[in-house]
């Protein structure tokens, strides 16, 4: 995709956007309806890469946004399916909707931007038990924290198109896992190999049920980086990732069950 084809957003600074989330945490869903912009006096935009996204634009990406949380209940508390099925369609609603490249998506200011001025109620209702400003503003990329950041990059990495559900992976992780995967960044930063490792761990998962998911994800991850220091993963196909990382948590799984019978 050509660089005109993607959308350049408005960055809020980091000083500003965390005086700016101190507040909007001591405030409640029904105080922050209606407090929403798409402007900052203090916002820029990065000079190249990108058309500069409009006004209209951000209006029609916070009215996506807007219609899933109402369809989970906003501005009511939300419970734990709810939140986690708001989180899947979110993430799928800001994939296809923001015309992100991933070096802008690496900015925190846009994140800030993101939950700060334009979607400030939406963060507050879908963690309304909070008080870390991390829910509004960016930081480690968006990736793990923030309301929408941590979202758009699941999908970007989860995304495939060539298969039948381009989303699959986002229902068949859940969020433990969704987080244990993104914090290696490591993995993280290849999509090839997230996607291939997010396939085999929800095989092995199944396979072997009885060991703690949890565990089989942790330690898989530590053999997967091991192995990385000694192969170029990015010279491999599609079908040859599938064969490594299904023999990262075969061995895995092992190895953990043959520790559970060592010591019971």
């Amino acid at each position: 995709m050509s660089s005109d084809l993607y959308y350049l957003y408005p960055r809020l600074p980091q000083h500003i956007a965390q005086q700016t989330a101190e507040i909007l945490i001591t405030r409640t869903t029904a105080d922050l309806t209606g407090t929403w912009g798409t402007t900052h006096e203090a916002a820029t935009f990065a000079p190249t890469g990108g058309n500069r996204i409009t006004v209209e634009q951000l209006k029609l990406l916070r009215a996506a946004v807007f219609t899933v949380a109402q369809r989970y209940g906003y501005p009511n508390s939300s419970d734990k399916n709810s939140a986690r099925d708001f989180d899947i369609d979110c993430a799928i609603v800001l994939h296809e909707t923001m015309r992100l490249h991933p070096s802008e998506a690496s900015h925190n200011e846009v994140w800030s931007f993101l939950g700060c001025v334009l979607m400030p109620d939406v963060v507050r209702w879908r963690f309304d038990d909070s008080t870390d400003p991390v829910r509004f503003v960016g930081r480690e990329r968006g990736m793990r924290r923030h309301t929408f950041g941590r979202l758009w990059w699941r999908a970007y990495l989860a995304h495939n198109p060539k298969w039948k559900e381009p989303y699959v992976l986002l229902h068949r992780l859940n969020e433990d896992d969704l987080v244990q995967v993104t914090e290696r960044s490591s993995i993280a930063v290849r999509p090839a190999l997230f996607r291939s490792f997010c396939v085999s761990f929800a095989m092995a998962a199944t396979t072997f049920a009885a060991l703690p998911r949890r565990d089989l994800m942790r330690e898989a991850s530590k053999r997967m980086y091991r192995l990385l220091s000694l192969t170029a993963v990015e010279a491999l196909s599609e079908q040859e990732l599938r064969v490594l990382t299904d023999d990262v948590f075969a061995k895995t799984a092992e190895a953990l069950i043959s520790t559970a019978e060592t010591h019971p």
